[in-house]
C-alpha cells in the first residue's frame, strides 16, 4: 500500500499529477525541491530533504535530463533511504537509452524497486489527470491503481529501455514535423493572399489538423510564454534519439535545425516559438 510519496522536482507536468493524487487519494505528499515552499495537511513542500523523506513508500523524479537524475539518485540521503526501506522509484523523466539502462541496475543494487515511464500528454494530460506512461517494471500489478490516478494509457513495454527508445523516437518524430511546419508556415503565409482560410482548413479538417491546431493558434498570437513543453528539451531528446536515428538523413536535417535555431534567448519558451525562427 503506498501511503506516502516524495516528489522530486516540480514543474508543469508533475504540478499535475501531484494535484490528481491529492484530490483522488489520502496518499501524503512531499516535494523535494529548491525554489517552491507549499505547506498543507496533505503536501509539503521543502529544500531540506532530511525533514520530508521519512516515511516514503514510493519516490518519483522527473528532472530535464541525465545529469540531473544522475545527481538524484546518487544523492547520499535518497541513497540510504532507498537501501533501508526498499522502496519504489519511479523515473519519468525522459533520458537517454544508456543511462536508463545503467539506472536500471543502480536501482535494483541499492535494494530499491525500479519503475521506467517516460510519459506524454503534455500540460494538459497532467491537470487533467489523461497522461500517458510508457512503462517498464516487474512491480506493475502492485502499483497500477495507483498509477490511474492520473493517467489513462498505461503501456506496458516488455524489456528495460524500451519505454525510453519508444519516447526518443516518438519525440523525435513530433520535432520533425515541427521542422516541417516550420518551413511550410513561411510558405503558406507567401503564397496564399486569404491565408486564415488555409490555416483553418489545417487547423480543422484532415491528417495534419491535429498538429495545426494545437501549434498555430500559438504562432499566430506569440503565445510563447504559455509553455506547454519547453523548446530546450525538444532539443535535447532529438540530441538522445540519435542512438538509433544518426543513419537516417532526416536525423541529420531535423538535428542541424534545432541545434541552429534553439539560443539562451527561446529555449525556456514553449516549443510552439521554433515555428517563428525560421
Amino acid at each position: 500500500m503506498i501511503n506516502k510519496i516524495l516528489f522530486i522536482g516540480y514543474g508543469t507536468i508533475t504540478k499535475g499529477i501531484i494535484n490528481n493524487i491529492s484530490n483522488k487519494s489520502s496518499i501524503k505528499i512531499s516535494i523535494w525541491s529548491r525554489h517552491t515552499s507549499i505547506e498543507n495537511e496533505k503536501l509539503i513542500c521543502s529544500s531540506n530533504l532530511i525533514k520530508i523523506i521519512d516515511n516514503t513508500d514510493f519516490i518519483i523524479c522527473c528532472v530535464p535530463d541525465d545529469e540531473a537524475s544522475r545527481e538524484v539518485w546518487g544523492n547520499q540521503i535518497i541513497k540510504d533511504y532507498i537501501r533501508k526501506h526498499r522502496v519504489y522509484c519511479m523515473e519519468i523523466s525522459t533520458l537517454s537509452y544508456d543511462y536508463i539502462k545503467t539506472w536500471h541496475n543502480y536501482i535494483k543494487s541499492i535494494s530499491g524497486k525500479p519503475i521506467e515511464s517516460p510519459l506524454t500528454g503534455s500540460r494538459e494530460g497532467a491537470n487533467n489527470g489523461s497522461l500517458s506512461l510508457f512503462i517498464y517494471t516487474e512491480y506493475i500489478n502492485q502499483i497500477k491503481n495507483f498509477l490511474l490516478l492520473f493517467s489513462h494509457c498505461i503501456y506496458e513495454f516488455k524489456s528495460e529501455g524500451e519505454p525510453t527508445k519508444f519516447k526518443l523516437i516518438y519525440n523525435f518524430w513530433g520535432a520533425a514535423m515541427i521542422w516541417q511546419l516550420s518551413e511550410l508556415y513561411v510558405i503558406i503565409n507567401k503564397e496564399f493572399h486569404c491565408n486564415e482560410l488555409v490555416w483553418k482548413i489545417l487547423e480543422t479538417d484532415g491528417w495534419m489538423s491535429a498538429v495545426c491546431k494545437n501549434i498555430i493558434p500559438k504562432v499566430k498570437e506569440n503565445k510563447f510564454n504559455d509553455v506547454r513543453f519547453k523548446l530546450k528539451y525538444m532539443k535535447k531528446d532529438v540530441g538522445y534519439s540519435k542512438k538509433f536515428l544518426e543513419q537516417s538523413p532526416l536525423f541529420g536535417y531535423v538535428n542541424d535545425f534545432y541545434e541552429e535555431k534553439v539560443c539562451k534567448d527561446n529555449e525556456n519558451l514553449d516549443y510552439s516559438v521554433i515555428v517563428k525562427e525560421v
